[in-house]
């Protein structure tokens, strides 16, 4: 048993019960410490926050305190994970109103109530476990597309944490397999969309003051099995355990395959002014991959429609 899984073991067994004892208002100030005192610290994760987050505001010209959004960043990671621990308790089908607000709630339900699937991106960005849930309410269910960590213990907490009513874990290895027939049946998968290819040629995208090679997913994904994308978020309020699900956007497929990558960039770009217009809210720490969650198997350059089996890769 490595260090890591030592570590994510004791989060689960101890930490985690120890919070849940104290309550949301009490686990949320102790995190908050911690946070702010990690925040302190010279840390590669701290560095590589602080060089994205310059980045980005250049590109905006915004004019922030950069200080002050590193630790409101850190105040806000460590308000997720305390979050998680509460979401079964306070998401349930007759409480979840009470924490989200839905904008654009009417185009959502009318996806919903579409014959069509639906592909609904987001970033890293406010708290993705609560969007799930609410969203599972409104699709019922909706699927999400997660990449399951290696350390065996943080998996387990992911699987805990997304595990809810209406929330679907799909491992993005199964992905070939599932997302076509989930798809073409009217279903709904809802993934982070802003992972990178390192090794095969992608979208040039613009996004948070880097440049980045996106993979075409998002556009192959829409053209194949005719869905639209709603670009969505899950911004936190001032309020404890409050949030904003809102719907910024509907992207609709394009023609052919020249258009997968104006798709693709009609999400980011969308995803982009949601998240400067509160960028504590994203995780600038987050590394960024080797590979694109959906680059690990590849598509037939020559493929342009789906057929009832599953397609060599997303």
């Amino acid at each position: 048993m490595n260090i890591e899984t030592i570590r994510y073991k004791y989060l689960r067994s101890v930490i985690a019960p120890m919070f849940r004892g104290m309550g949301l208002r009490a686990s949320t100030a102790v995190a908050g410490r911690l946070a702010r005192g990690l925040c302190q610290m010279d840390t590669p994760s701290r560095r590589r926050a602080e060089a994205r987050l310059r980045s980005a505001l250049t590109d905006a010209g915004a004019d922030h305190d950069v200080d002050e959004l590193l630790a409101a960043m850190y105040e806000h990671q460590a308000r997720f994970w305390t979050e998680a621990l509460f979401i079964p308790r306070r998401l349930r089908d007759d409480s979840w109103r009470r924490h989200v607000h839905v904008e654009g709630e009417a185009e959502l339900q009318a996806l919903a109530r579409s014959k069509r699937g639906c592909v609904l991106a987001t970033a890293y960005y406010g708290n993705i476990a609560a969007a799930a849930c609410a969203l599972g309410r409104i699709f019922r269910p909706v699927h999400v597309l997660v990449d399951w960590l290696a350390q065996p213990a943080l998996a387990s907490w992911q699987r805990s944490l997304y595990a809810q009513p209406q929330v679907r874990p799909v491992d993005v290895r199964e992905a070939v397999r599932v997302l076509p027939p989930l798809l073409t049946g009217g279903g709904a998968v809802f993934m982070v969309c802003e992972h990178e290819r390192q090794r095969a040629r992608g979208i040039a995208t613009r996004f948070l003051g880097r440049d980045l090679n996106c993979a075409p997913t998002l556009g192959r994904l829409s053209r194949w099995f005719d869905v639209p994308i709603g670009v969505v978020t899950c911004r936190r309020n001032p309020r404890l355990f409050s949030f904003d699900l809102a719907l910024h956007e509907v992207v609709e497929r394009g023609n052919d395959s020249t258009d997968d990558g104006k798709v693709v960039r009609q999400v980011m770009d969308a995803l982009n002014d949601a998240v400067m217009r509160n960028p504590e809210q994203y995780l600038w720490s987050t590394p960024t991959r080797q590979d694109s969650d959906c680059d690990r198997t590849r598509v037939p350059h020559d493929a342009t429609r789906p057929s009832t089996a599953a397609p060599a890769g997303v």
